[in-house]
């Protein structure tokens, strides 16, 4: 059963970067390169604590510091092989 009251409040947490633990640059390079996904359909997690802040992400990224950076690198990621195709056309 979903605990809204618990999910928001972990996810405060999570947003001020409380917990201490970190992420390898191995992990990090290899999600920007294949991508994660999130739960699909109705989640209540992303609905009430936002898509960058919902449950999927938290449980994946242990910082917030560490999806931003993902972001990045998989916006990079994806501009680079588009630049890829282009040239082999």
């Amino acid at each position: 059963m979903y605990d809204k009251t618990n999910d928001t409040r972990e996810a405060e947490r999570w947003k001020q970067g409380s917990n201490g633990e970190t992420m390898s640059y191995e992990r990090l390079a290899d999600l920007a390169v294949h991508g994660f996904f999130t739960c699909e359909e109705n989640c209540l997690s992303r609905k009430y604590c936002g898509e960058d802040a919902c449950q999927c992400v938290r449980s994946i990224f242990p910082r917030p510091e560490f999806y931003d950076l993902y972001v990045e690198l998989r916006y990079l990621v994806l501009e680079a092989q588009a630049i890829e195709l282009t040239r082999e056309q």
